[in-house]
């Protein structure tokens, strides 16, 4: 990963949750190959997501706990 890779990947992970979909739903968009193409249905399944999300709607859970619950779960 290049410095500016980095720093920008740093700075992108202080993002509140939110506009980290956002940023990586369009950064995934960006992608210019059929071999990470999203099928139409996951889109519409990302932006269902994305929306719930902005609107509050979401019960949003920090991905430690979900690392650590996952990790105490396979001990």
């Amino acid at each position: 990963m290049t410095t500016i890779a980095a720093q920008f990947m740093e700075t992108a992970l202080h993002l509140p949750q939110a506009e980290r979909a956002l940023l990586a739903e369009r950064l995934l968009a960006s992608l210019d190959t059929d071999d990470f193409a999203l099928s139409p249905e996951w889109q519409t399944e990302i932006a269902r997501r994305v929306a719930e999300i902005e609107r509050g709607e979401a019960k949003l859970i920090p991905a430690e706990d979900v690392f650590r619950n996952a990790f105490a779960a396979l001990s």
